[in-house]
């Protein structure tokens, strides 16, 4: 190799290190740099190692989907525009604010009168299923926002009928197979029908109904579940003694096994509070919020699994009186510097400092909902294993 050139493996190191955009620019610079950036070990090693660096709290982002306006009168009607976004602490220089890119995507693909609701995040890929009020139809779709790429899920083998009280839907990763996998989990009004599972691979392009039992539970909130771990996580309640339990229910996407974490013990002592879930950046942590049912109080509590699976690990990391920011707050996120993202009473969305007592504004005001997910760049999609469509 002639000394004007560097050896292949630096190249490899250097690339390996480049943000998605400028990679699939470089697609185009030969044939040799397209073949070597849309191979499947290249696109796994580029994913790796920006998961490691997500960790270390180096190259997470928070990924939102932003519901900025509703006719509320007409609860039903979907909302008038959406916002997705990105937010990274580490990309935080002089302000801390988000950088907004408004993608009209459901509308693309169906019709006005659909409602496009976050299912949740995973590698890079973002999975939304767009629901029509007026037929009670689902779709599914999963996409990657900075290539600007999908792939539409098929329907569930089971419907929305009358038994069905709720289902959650949920996107994970196999690592032992390389696949990606969507999950619903049913829950029927009656106790005369099973709770339901159902995997979705985007490998096979099919639906499987899992025949292992599903715990008894019901479902704490409407939140979306949370993928962390290998696993699934839904905040679920049983009655027991007489008195409501709280606790995670995880299903590992990779066995195909369910398995059930404990939460902090303060989620079960106070019957007027609810706990969901809360996404951290960086995705290295599984961590609820203690928040009061509405008019029962302002106090929330942030806590953080440090070690997966283990009780004792739970930490108390961030609480405050919602009354000092103005009112009731919605917790979205946390940050990797221990920050909670939120959203205020009049639909504004701001940054809450606990250590300091302060709330600034970081984004866009007049939100009607929003919701959030871990977000690393990937390259998946770029090439033709998942057969995925071009907007």
């Amino acid at each position: 190799m002639s000394d004007n050139y560097l050896p292949s493996e630096i190249v490899l190191k250097i690339l390996h290190r480049l943000p998605v955009k400028s990679l699939v620019k470089f697609t185009s610079v030969c044939r040799a740099w397209n073949s070597l950036i849309t191979d499947r070990t290249f696109i796994s090693d580029h994913l790796n190692l920006t998961l490691i660096q997500s960790s270390n709290g180096r190259k997470g982002s928070l990924f939102f989907q932003f519901f900025l306006e509703r006719n509320l009168l007409r609860w039903r009607d979907p909302p008038r525009e959406y916002a997705y976004s990105l937010y990274s602490t580490s990309n935080q220089q002089t302000d801390n604010h988000f950088s907004f890119e408004r993608v009209p995507l459901p509308f693309l693909f169906f019709s006005l009168d659909r409602c496009a609701m976050f299912v949740g995040t995973c590698n890079g890929l973002v999975c939304s299923d767009y629901y029509s009020p007026s037929s009670g139809s689902i779709n599914i779709l999963i996409w990657n926002p900075l290539l600007r790429k999908y792939v539409v899920v098929s329907k569930p083998i089971m419907t929305l009928n009358k038994h069905v009280y709720t289902r959650r839907f949920g996107l994970g990763f196999d690592s032992r197979n390389n696949d990606y996998k969507v999950v619903v989990l049913m829950h029927f009004v009656s106790r005369q029908h099973t709770d339901y599972l159902e995997v979705y691979s985007l490998v096979s392009r099919s639906w499987r109904s899992i025949t292992i039992s599903v715990p008894k539970f019901f479902l704490e909130t409407g939140c979306p579940p949370l993928f962390v771990n290998g696993a699934m996580h839904w905040v679920v309640c049983r009655k027991k003694d007489g008195s409501i339990q709280r606790s995670i229910l995880s299903f590992d996407v990779t066995e195909e096994t369910f398995g059930e974490l404990t939460l902090p013990l303060q989620s079960n002592e106070e019957s007027n509070t609810t706990t969901t879930l809360l996404v951290v950046e960086g995705g290295r942590w599984l961590a609820v919020v203690n928040h009061p049912r509405k008019g029962t109080g302002y106090l929330l509590h942030i806590w953080v699994m440090k070690e997966y699976g283990v009780t004792d690990s739970w930490t108390e990391i961030l609480h405050c009186d919602a009354r000092r920011y103005g009112g009731r707050l919605d917790v979205l996120a946390l940050t990797s510097n221990g920050k909670g993202i939120m959203r205020c009473l009049d639909g504004a969305i701001v940054l809450v400092d606990p250590t300091k007592e302060s709330m600034e504004p970081i984004g866009h005001q007049k939100v009607d909902a929003a919701y959030a997910g871990s977000y690393v760049e990937s390259l998946v999609f770029i090439n033709k294993e998942f057969d995925a469509l071009s907007l």
